[in-house]
Parts: structure tokens; C-alpha cells; sequence
């Protein structure tokens, strides 16, 4: 079931806004690998950021972190955020940021368009070869100043920019997957191409065949969504390999291997009905869990185009195995 146009435009924002707000504030944990992509050391003292999914790399000092989501120099407010997107036409997601372009930079045969933004960050964005790509430098202060040291590396950034011809780029594996291809237990049995950008997804890919899943199986209380939301299973590690997910050079895939996701149902009043815990809108449930060990058919991936090797399924409900709910 693909998600519907303007619900999905709304998360794709809402997680580009969410990446600058809570990183900005909170800063970036280190990592050496990430959805398809890996980020190590040249030999040369620099760090490079390598994106498989996508098909760009850059280069950063070797004294800054590095993450999926940004870069992160030794003082509290030397801060980049990295926001890539795949996209079959150019999205400009900038404009929905209070941006304003400035002018354009050309470097190494890319042109970027220079941002300035309200609270007085900066950053640049390029469109090229179906990838977006926005780096963002966070005002802090009152004066609502970019650290300078940010500003250095971001022409740093731009100076070793590249797009790359990458077989593992998530578009053009979607679009080489064919109806009656196996992913372990699943048969491919449709595929919906879409455009990317903000109001589509990279394509869904709908799936014959059960998985049998075990995970934490949770209801949030109301008031940790301002009303009731679903049911959602979050697997276990063994589980998790057992996702239909895309191919990636890197071994022990994280975002297969470790990174939580969810396990979202089509049929939500016969779940209710298995785990005997109704959603109300009045708020009348507590925080439900519960161990559990499920069976699943009619599977189906909405692929995002922010890159997802693996990304959360949605499902219908066959049977409970077992449970046991949780404290």
C-alpha cells in the first residue's frame, strides 16, 4: 500500500526538519559506517564521507566527526548538517527552510547555490545526476553567528565534492528489480515506481509469501502522540536479516543488522483484536508491550528517498505464535 502523497511529503519534511533541530542542539555522534555508506580515515589526515545509496563522497578534517546526519568540529557550535535526497527532478527542499539563495558558487564542475537562512545559518545546495544535496552551518548565539571553523570545512566539503557511478546507488537497484524475484521467503509480485522528491517515494515494492517475525509488539499511550497510534512489532536482530532489504558493499550492514525499525499493520482491528488492547481516542490505554512471535503475509516497502537499504514493512496480520507483554 503506498503511502499516500501528502502524508508522505509531510514526513520526509518532518524528518529534514527534525535532523536540523535535534542535531543542531544536541550534536553528533561519531560513526565509521551508516545506512550504505562508510566514513574513515584517507591516510592523508583528512576523513572521507562515502555514500553508497546515493553516489557522492566529500572529504573533512581529520579532527572533526563525522555521521550520517553531519559533521562536528571540536567546539560545541562548529556544526554541518549533511541532507541528501534522490529525487527524478530537482525538489529545491531549501525553500521550505526559510532559505534564501544568495548567488551560486561553481566548483569542480558543480554548481552550488548559496543559502543564506533567517536565524543566520549557511549552507549550500547542488542538484545533480538525481541527488540532492543540502550542507547547512547552524547560527548560534545572539549575534546569530556560523562558527568560522564551520564555514572553512564547508568549502572544504565543496572543494572535494563528487558524484560517483555507483551500482549500488538505491534508485537504480529499485529499478532493477523484476516481478517473481525471492527475497529469502518474499516473491516479488509488484512493483510501483515513483519519482522520489517530496511527495513520492523511490517505489513500493509489494511481496507474496510469510515471514514469521519476533520483536517488541507496542501500542504508545496517548499522550505520547497526542492521540492513539497504532500498533507497531519493532524486531529482534535475527528478525531484522529477515526484511527484504537492497544489496551493499558494506559486511554487517548496520542498518540491517542493528538500526531499529518498524513493522507497521494494514489490518489494525484484527491486531487489536490478537493483543485484546483497542486504541481510543479518548486515551482510556497505557503504554502497551509486549515479547512476541507473529506471522505476516501481504508484505510491502515504501522505499524513501532519503536512503533506506532496509527499510520498515508494512504488513497484514496472520496469526500470534506467542506473547508475553511486557511491565
Amino acid at each position: 500500500m503506498p503511502m499516500p502523497k501528502l502524508l508522505l511529503s509531510f514526513a520526509i519534511l518532518a524528518e529534514l526538519m527534525l535532523t536540523c533541530v535535534s542535531t543542531s542542539a544536541q550534536g553528533f555522534g561519531a560513526e565509521s559506517e551508516f545506512d550504505c555508506g562508510t566514513i574513515a580515515p584517507n591516510g592523508s589526515g583528512a576523513m572521507v564521507y562515502e555514500d553508497y545509496g546515493r553516489g557522492f563522497r566529500f572529504e573533512f578534517p581529520g579532527d572533526w566527526k563525522g555521521s550520517s546526519t553531519g559533521l562536528e568540529g571540536s567546539g560545541p557550535t562548529a556544526q554541518i548538517l549533511v541532507n541528501p535526497m534522490l529525487a527524478g527532478s530537482d525538489p529545491k527542499f531549501y525553500v521550505t527552510e526559510s532559505a534564501k539563495p544568495t548567488g551560486s558558487e561553481t566548483v569542480n564542475g558543480l554548481t552550488w547555490t548559496a543559502l543564506t537562512w533567517e536565524q543566520g545559518g549557511r549552507g549550500y545546495y547542488t542538484y545533480s545526476r538525481g541527488v540532492a544535496i543540502e550542507f547547512f552551518a547552524p547560527a548560534f548565539g545572539k549575534n546569530k553567528a556560523v562558527d568560522p571553523a564551520a564555514l572553512a570545512v564547508l568549502q572544504q566539503v565543496l572543494s572535494t565534492f563528487t558524484f560517483f557511478d555507483d551500482p549500488y546507488r538505491l534508485d537504480r537497484q529499485l529499478a532493477a528489480l523484476q516481478s517473481g524475484q525471492k527475497f529469502g521467503d518474499l516473491t516479488i509480485t509488484r512493483i510501483v515506481p515513483g519519482a522520489g522528491g517530496f511527495e513520492h517515494p523511490l517505489a513500493t515494492v509489494e511481496f507474496a509469501g510469510q515471514l514469521t517475525l519476533t520483536g517488541d509488539m507496542v501500542l504508545p499511550s496517548p499522550t505520547m502522540l497526542d492521540g492513539w497510534g497504532p500498533y507497531r512489532l519493532y524486531p529482534d536482530d535475527q528478525t531484522r536479516r529477515s526484511i527484504p532489504h537492497l544489496k551493499c558493499p558494506i559486511e554487517n550492514l548496520g542498518s540491517v543488522t542493528e538500526n531499529p525499525f518498524a513493522v507497521g499493520f494494514m489490518n489494525q482491528e484484527f491486531t487489536n483484536q490478537q493483543f485484546a488492547q483497542v486504541p481510543s481516542i479518548s486515551g482510556n490505554h497505557a503504554w502497551y508491550e509486549a515479547e512476541t512471535t507473529i506471522v505476516v503475509d501481504k508484505v510491502a516497502q515504501n522505499f524513501s528517498p532519503l536512503g533506506e537499504t532496509s527499510p520498515g514493512i508494512l504488513a497484514n496480520l496472520v496469526k500470534v505464535i506467542s506473547k508475553k507483554k511486557g511491565p
